[in-house]
């Protein structure tokens, strides 16, 4: 081996040969500089490594967190879309119960309407048949008092301030007081009976030392004739009497 070879080897096998050599060459400081950097890029490799091991922990638990809220999210996005369908499913069904309840109303209208039609039709026939009667009571009145009692008076309606009548009529010694009603039952007995009094209370020069007292009616209904004869009421229509005049009062 020449002693340049011999040389080089020297240098790579003994460190302190190949300082001594680079010392001697002014290349010991650079030589020690240069390890110290390599030792400094070791460090700074681990800590990156472990820098980057930390960094890669804390962003898959990121990740995850990520991960679980997104779970989270998702259920209850699939909660609320339940309970929004529900809703609307409430909401039809409201709908349409409304919907009914409307047709239904109107229906109940049209039929509101219908009756009062026909309800305005019978109060006309009814009203017809109340004047109807009214006047023929009037002049039955007269011709029946005329018969059985030989006085000869004018039937007319007797309104006053303190009480009506719609059959009145009077000579000196005796006057008539009644009322006409298509349908008669105890309840118009009672309400002549009051009007009477009423008379007697509030305007006695109405009244006379007799006094008649008359119901005409087409339809005597039950329990009129027996509550006319205790008040000794004269009932009749038409075509005879229902309970006869009384002979004295």
């Amino acid at each position: 081996m020449g002693l340049k070879e011999e040389f080089l080897s020297l240098l790579e096998a003994d460190v302190e040969f190949r300082y001594a050599v680079a010392g001697k060459l002014g290349l010991l400081e650079l030589l020690r500089r240069l390890d110290s950097i390599e030792a400094e890029l070791r460090s700074l490799r681990e800590d990156f490594n472990k820098h980057e091991v930390e960094g890669a922990r804390r962003f898959l638990a990121v990740e995850e967190q990520l991960a679980k809220l997104r779970e989270d999210f998702n259920r209850h996005e699939i909660k609320e879309a339940k309970r929004f369908q529900a809703v609307e499913e409430h909401l039809k069904r409201h709908d349409e119960e409304l919907k009914k309840l409307r047709e239904d109303f109107n229906s109940m209208l049209t039929e509101i309407r219908s009756m009062n039609v026909r309800l305005s039709r019978v109060e006309r026939t009814l009203e017809k048949l109340t004047l109807d009667i009214e006047e023929e009571a009037r002049l039955v009145v007269k011709q029946r008092v005329r018969e059985v009692y030989g006085v000869d008076i004018e039937v007319e309606p007797l309104i006053l301030p303190e009480v009506e009548v719609n059959i009145y009529g009077a000579s000196s010694e005796i006057c008539v007081v009644g009322e006409a009603s298509v349908r008669a039952g105890l309840k118009l007995v009672e309400e002549l009976e009051r009007k009477v009094e009423r008379l007697r209370e509030t305007r006695p020069d109405m009244l006379r030392p007799r006094v008649v007292k008359v119901i005409y009616t087409s339809l005597s209904l039950p329990g009129l004739a027996d509550a006319a004869k205790e008040r000794n009421i004269w009932v009749f229509k038409a075509t005879g009497d229902i309970v006869p005049p009384p002979r004295s009062s």
